[in-house]
C-alpha cells in the first residue's frame, strides 16, 4: 500500500511538471508574436516590404483589385501574426495586430485611379495599406 501511494505522489509529480512545461511554452509563443518585427534584420524588413511597395503610389483600379488579392492571399497563409490591414478612403487604422482580419472586399473600380499609401510598424514594417481616390 505505501509503494502504491508514492507511485501516485510521483504520477502527480510528473503531470505537474508536464502542465508546467506547456503552459511556458504556450507564454513563450505568445511572447514571440508580441514582439513581431523586434528581431528582424534590415534585409528582412526589406524583403517584407518589397511584396507591397511596388504598390503604392498612384495605380489604376486594377492594379489595386491585385493588391487587395494579394493582400487576402497573404493574410490567409500568414502564420506569424503580420498581417496586412487593408484600408480605403476614411477608415482609420485600429489595432491592426488584434487578430487575424476577415477577407476583404473593397469595391474598386478598373478605371478609376487611385493613391495608395502605407502605415508602418515601429519596426519598419507594412502593417497597413490605405486607398483613396486619385486626381
Amino acid at each position: 500500500m505505501e509503494n502504491a501511494s508514492k507511485a501516485l505522489l510521483i504520477a502527480a509529480a510528473i503531470l505537474i511538471a508536464i502542465v508546467l512545461i506547456t503552459l511556458g511554452v504556450i507564454v513563450l509563443n505568445k511572447g514571440k508574436s508580441a514582439i513581431g518585427d523586434v528581431n528582424l534584420t534590415d534585409q528582412e524588413v526589406s524583403a517584407f516590404n518589397s511584396k507591397w511597395e511596388g504598390y503604392l503610389g498612384n495605380q489604376l483600379g486594377s492594379t489595386v483589385k491585385s493588391l487587395q488579392s494579394s493582400i487576402n492571399n497573404y493574410n490567409s497563409t500568414c502564420n506569424d501574426g503580420r498581417y496586412i490591414t487593408f484600408l480605403s478612403e476614411g477608415t482609420a487604422l485600429t489595432d491592426f495586430a488584434a487578430a487575424k482580419p476577415t477577407r476583404y472586399n473593397i469595391t474598386i473600380s478598373s478605371g478609376t485611379n487611385y493613391n495608395v499609401t502605407a502605415d508602418y510598424t515601429s519596426g519598419g514594417l507594412i502593417c497597413a495599406i490605405h486607398i483613396s481616390s486619385g486626381k
